[in-house]
């Protein structure tokens, strides 16, 4: 059985959020107040795009596992992010427009990988727990 559209559009938004991500990082990084260590958010950015690349990717090969990880970030990401951006670190117009961006992109990817014909791709395959 091939990927249903939704997993489809769901997996080219999330790989769309990732580079926005990577983008809005750099920037952050760029821009960071001379207090913070550029070390460890350059250290901590690297963890985190990776894990998310890595979900993405275990995403794209049907796991059931990773479709719940995955939803679960992104309803933390959602539901912590909805009061707005922390403007006392972010400071550059495009990672507060990306922001905005990213947190509906969360609601989108979310519907995608819960419609039924993704649910019902998800637990085809073998080993989908």
């Amino acid at each position: 059985m091939n990927k249903p559209k939704s997993v489809r559009t769901a997996l080219a938004i999330m790989l769309f959020g990732l580079a926005l991500a990577t983008v809005s990082s750099i920037l952050n990084t760029y821009n960071a107040p001379e207090h913070l260590s550029k070390p460890v958010i350059v250290t901590v950015t690297i963890i985190m795009l990776s894990i998310n690349a890595l979900l993405i990717y275990v995403v794209s090969l049907g796991k059931n596992w990773a479709r719940l990880i995955y939803s679960a970030f992104l309803a933390i990401n959602f539901l912590t992010g909805i009061r707005g951006p922390n403007m006392d670190f972010v400071n550059h117009w495009f990672t507060v427009v990306n922001y905005w961006i990213g947190m509906g992109l969360c609601i989108v990817i979310l519907v995608l990988l819960f419609l039924p014909a993704s649910n019902l791709w998800f637990k085809r395959l073998p080993n989908h727990a």
